[in-house]
Parts: structure tokens; C-alpha cells; sequence
């Protein structure tokens, strides 16, 4: 059995409608704070009216985690910063990354709820065009820089990611970057939960047959800062200077840190969590 055959098995319970329109009954506040927007859409099952510091200090270092690798393969590989492509941009965690260092951003997502939100949370910056779109939609004569994706093929079949990766090919100036992040199984298995499906890494690599691989580093779900200070009594916890003091360290620490990351992955949990790669065309 084929990689391919597997992957479609995994699928056959795949529900699209419900996947398309998983992000249309998500509810932001647009006047929230990055942090709390953020992780609404990082994990809805978290109650933003009660959430405390011990669930939002993992989600801040996983999202500052992520502008850590993004900002370290842009600076190794991207050598013009001219056009960046945002692919399935959810909330904008990568948004304001992408503003900062290219001269002008194309955006799509799937979410008429994302790209209400997007427009209004992010009017200011000039330099960013939104689309309200998918993959199958989005058409541009445009080559750019930079394509991201992040955390978009694990909603997608293997059809699916194959004609999308097909777009990109074509989206790519002659040397462009592929930045691709997406939660694994560490397992040969695909774990499927209605609507999104954890890959296994070999699985995964199967997908980019036309591209060729740069770099690839494992994410991160918390540090041991994190843990330590999950561990201390709850008032400390939720003491602001605290919450901000914790923050600062890691943050001093973090490119540290995406070096320590693989050396702790075999002991974490079953699923490799956010994995990165950066690819090229061949």
C-alpha cells in the first residue's frame, strides 16, 4: 500500500463541509490584546473569559517560538524581501512578522470570519492585501519571496495539498522560499478527528516530492521555564510582574532555545507537535 493510499484510508471520513466552515463560528475580539486573540484561534477549547497565566504562558512561548524560527529562515534563506504570501493566515499571528520585513504581503484564508477580523484588527498596515479564499480559488500572476503556511495541510486531504503545492510551485520567484508549519504524528499512522489529520513525518515529506528540503526544525510545546512555572502556587501565577517576568527570560533565552528543542523531542509527547520546514524548488 502506497503513502498515498494510506493518507486517502485516513481521509474517507473526512468532513469537508464542516472543516470549511469550522473557522466561520470561531468569535474574535478584534480589540483583544495578541495574546488572548491569538489564542482563541490556537485553541478554542480554552475559556477566554476565565483563562489564566499557567495556560497562557505556553501558548505566548509557542507563538514567540514561532516568530523565532520564522525570523531565523527568512534570514538564512530568503535573500530578497520584496513579496511574502501568507496561505491560510487565521488570526495573523505571522501577519505582523511578515510586515515587518517584506515590502508588501499577500494574505488569503478560507474564514470569512478571519478576514472580517483581519481587516479591521490590522487597517493600519498599508502594505498587506487580504483575500477572503482558499487554495482552489486564489489565483495571482505575482512570484514572491516567500510563501507560508502554517498549520493548513493538516485540513487538507492528499489531493488536496498536491494541487495546492502545484500553485505554490508557480507562486515562487526562481529563488523563493517554501516555509511550511504543521503538526506531525511521530507514528506511521495518521490520527483523524472529523475535520484535521496529524501526518506522520514520513507522510508528511511525501507530499513535497517537487521541492527539495532546506531545513527542518522541530517546534516546541513548552520549555522548561514553562514547566517551572506551572509549578509554582497559583497566586504567583497570576502576579503580573510574575507572568512578566517569565516572559522577558524566555524570550532572552529563545533562540537558545530552537537549538535545545531537538535534543528534548524524543522525550515529548507522541504527536511531534509544530514541525517546520523550509523548502525550494528544485
Amino acid at each position: 500500500m502506497t503513502i498515498g493510499n494510506i493518507i486517502d484510508k485516513m481521509y474517507k471520513n473526512f468532513n469537508k463541509r464542516q472543516r470549511d466552515n469550522y473557522w466561520n463560528i470561531f468569535s474574535p475580539n478584534v480589540n483583544a490584546g495578541d495574546l488572548i486573540y491569538h489564542a482563541a484561534g490556537a485553541d478554542r477549547k480554552i475559556d477566554l473569559d476565565t483563562i489564566k497565566n499557567k495556560e497562557l504562558l505556553p501558548l505566548w512561548y509557542r507563538f514567540v517560538f514561532e516568530d523565532a524560527v520564522l525570523s531565523r529562515l527568512v534570514s538564512k534563506y530568503v535573500v530578497v524581501k520584496q513579496g511574502a504570501l501568507d496561505c491560510g493566515f487565521g488570526t495573523g499571528r505571522s501577519i505582523s512578522f511578515l510586515h515587518k520585513n517584506f515590502e508588501h504581503v499577500t494574505a488569503f484564508d478560507i474564514s470569512s470570519t478571519f478576514y472580517t477580523s483581519a481587516k479591521i484588527r490590522y487597517k493600519d498596515f498599508a502594505n498587506i492585501s487580504f483575500y477572503n479564499t482558499g487554495f482552489d480559488s486564489f489565483e495571482t500572476s505575482e512570484k514572491y519571496d516567500l510563501i507560508f503556511i502554517g498549520g493548513v495541510f493538516m485540513y487538507m486531504d492528499e489531493r488536496e495539498v498536491k494541487q495546492a503545492l502545484k500553485k505554490v510551485q508557480g507562486w515562487l520567484s526562481p529563488d523563493g522560499i517554501l516555509i511550511c508549519r504543521d503538526t506531525l504524528s511521530k507514528s506511521s499512522e495518521c490520527t483523524v478527528e472529523n475535520i484535521k489529520a496529524y501526518r506522520s513525518i514520513k507522510q508528511y515529506k511525501e507530499l513535497f516530492t517537487d521541492f527539495k528540503q532546506l531545513e527542518k526544525i522541530n517546534g516546541a510545546n513548552r520549555n522548561i521555564l514553562c514547566s517551572f512555572f506551572l509549578r509554582l502556587p497559583d497566586k504567583l501565577q497570576e502576579h503580573n510582574s510574575v507572568f512578566t517576568f517569565f516572559k522577558k527570560v524566555i524570550q532572552l533565552f529563545i533562540i537558545v532555545d530552537i537549538l535545545l528543542v531537538a535534543l528534548r523531542g524524543a522525550k515529548r509527547h507522541p504527536l511531534a507537535n509544530q514541525m517546520y520546514y523550509a523548502f525550494t524548488t528544485e
